[in-house]
């Protein structure tokens, strides 16, 4: 059996580029002061395909199995005496990153999104923004996105999140369900789904935008704590 882990808060996680030391002491949250073979077998295999598919390693994997494979990468390099360089850095690093997103996921299934926004734009920025009324999720990415491991979590402020809310029932309610240009093809495509108490709406756009827009992103940036365009 593998050992079970402290829990642990999905904003507790290292971010996607974090360093080794922040890796290490999150891999240590992971109660496996009964060392099992076990653990060592899933750390190896999972290391191993890895070395030969990437991140396909981590699907299917169930979150406590990443940790203890995480546990076990920790665990080594104290052995060895030495941090991981390279690859076995990068390795780490996505790992952590997998962990970070099937902790947000498992957050999610108990719980409906209040707000997803999502913007993308031909060959440029683009942004894809999770919130459940408390904390917002925002990944920055260009030409593809790589999942909520690698998104900036933020706590809103409750103030700023209170005027967020009004200007959607103020503004977003009345916005209709598409805007497009239908004589611009790529160009910048969006989407804003809100689940919140007296609304719910989702409302589309390609190359076009309602009134308001600009507004819209400022609210949002102000609230994600990030500059949102």
């Amino acid at each position: 059996m593998v050992a079970t882990a402290t829990k642990v808060l999905f904003n507790e996680v290292p971010g996607r580029n974090a360093c080794w030391e922040q890796i290490r002491e999150f891999g240590v949250s992971f109660e496996g002061c009964w060392f099992s073979e076990e653990t060592g077998d899933i750390a190896n295999s999972m290391y191993n395909v890895y070395k030969t598919s990437g991140v396909q390693a981590f699907e299917g994997k169930e979150t406590d199995e990443l940790r203890a494979a995480l546990f076990f990468e920790q665990r080594r390099y104290r052995h060895l005496g030495q941090s991981p360089e390279g690859m076995n850095l990068l390795y780490v690093q996505e790992l952590t990153s997998a962990i970070r997103k099937h902790m947000i996921e498992d957050h999610f299934r108990f719980r409906k999104p209040t707000l997803r926004f999502s913007i993308s734009r031909y060959g440029g920025q683009s942004f894809h923004v999770l919130s459940d009324g408390v904390y917002f999720f925002i990944c920055e990415y260009t030409w593809q996105f790589n999942g909520l491991g690698d998104c900036e979590i933020v706590q809103a402020d409750k103030q700023k999140a209170q005027k967020f809310i009004a200007f959607l029932h103020e503004h977003v309610e009345h916005w209709d369900k598409t805007y497009e240009d239908l004589e611009v093809y790529d160009g910048t495509q969006w989407e804003l789904k809100v689940n919140i108490p007296g609304m719910n709406r989702k409302i589309t756009g390609s190359n076009q935008y309602p009134p308001g827009w600009d507004a819209f992103l400022s609210e949002l940036s102000s609230v994600a704590a990030c500059e949102i365009r």
